[in-house]
């Protein structure tokens, strides 16, 4: 069922107000985690809460016991996966940088983590930390492949994840190094059903780097790359900006690189309210983002479960 805006605000401010009286005498709040009550609004960018309108147009939110609001696209193929509609830019600053035309693009593939359910699909859990990519890697002379790193811990993706396991196998998207660059890279990744093909010949692991604040994706190594396909690969200039907009080319204060739509969150800040529409359960949803295709076998250590056996 949902809730309309109204009736939400309503039950908003009545918590807000209960919140203080029993704070006042120390009571614990019954349904913070869900109502997010007591949370900071970001002090610079935007509120973490944003997401839920930004995102609105192009997905569902729904309920999730264990992680709060999630979001799932509705505006994508059947055959869907994470991290697969785009292509890969290599960055001088922060290593390799996920780049796609997808509206919710600048949201769901810098912050945040994806996990899999076989009731809700693919699922977003929104975070407040950027990166070029929140991928970890494999890579080889045959193969390389990256896989979103899964959500853990209960609630959002707060800063530097405990785990880079990503959810279940079939996270992984694998392509022979020459069509890494590709703007088309979705039409050469193996189907997820053939991923253990890729295991062998992509034995080295790449996890994300945290240096100062900031998050750091390097892969697999840009001479290594050029080495194997004997093609230059080009190093693009990461410009970060406060407003959506174009991309490439020149523009105001740089000569060229790349214009990313990277707002800040004060770290740790949790939402002020919920989407305006949500689903309570998976099944008032009707998901597109189910796996038709899963992986046979049993999946590497570290890979994952098989969706399958989830």
């Amino acid at each position: 069922s949902r809730l309309d805006y109204g009736r939400w605000l309503r039950l908003l401010i009545a918590g807000t107000a209960f919140a203080a009286m029993v704070a006042a005498v120390g009571l614990p709040i019954p349904g913070a985690d869900r109502l997010g009550l007591g949370g900071t609004a970001a002090a610079q960018g935007i509120d973490i809460d944003s997401f839920y309108d930004e995102l609105d147009p192009y997905g569902q939110w729904v309920w999730n016991p264990r992680f709060g609001y999630v979001w799932l696209p509705d505006r994508v193929s059947e055959n869907w996966r994470p991290y697969t509609v785009g292509h890969w830019i290599y960055t001088d600053e922060y290593g390799w940088y996920w780049d796609s035309y997808e509206p919710f693009a600048w949201a769901v593939y810098h912050y945040g983590r994806w996990g899999y359910d076989p009731d809700y699909g693919w699922f977003w859990v929104p975070g407040d930390t950027w990166a070029p990519a929140w991928v970890q890697w494999r890579y080889g002379d045959d193969y390389v492949g990256w896989a979103p790193i899964g959500p853990r811990r209960g609630g959002y993706a707060y800063g530097a994840p405990d785990s880079y396991d990503p959810a279940i196998a079939e996270s992984w998207v694998f392509v022979q190094p020459r069509y890494l660059t590709s703007r088309s890279i979705y039409r050469y990744a193996l189907p997820a059903a053939e991923l253990g093909v890729a295991f062998l010949g992509a034995p080295n692991v790449y996890r994300p780097e945290f240096r100062g604040g900031g998050v750091f994706n390097f892969g697999m190594p840009r001479d290594r790359m050029m080495r194997i396909t004997k093609q230059p690969i080009i190093v693009q200039r990461i410009f970060k900006v406060d407003r959506k907009g174009g991309r490439y080319g020149k523009f105001e204060g740089h000569e060229g690189g790349i214009q990313v739509f990277a707002p800040g969150f004060e770290k740790g800040a949790k939402p002020n309210r919920g989407p305006k529409k949500f689903a309570d359960s998976p099944f008032d949803l009707k998901s597109k983002t189910k796996l038709k295709d899963t992986f046979k076998g049993q999946p590497p250590k570290g890979w994952g479960p098989g969706a399958a056996e989830v």
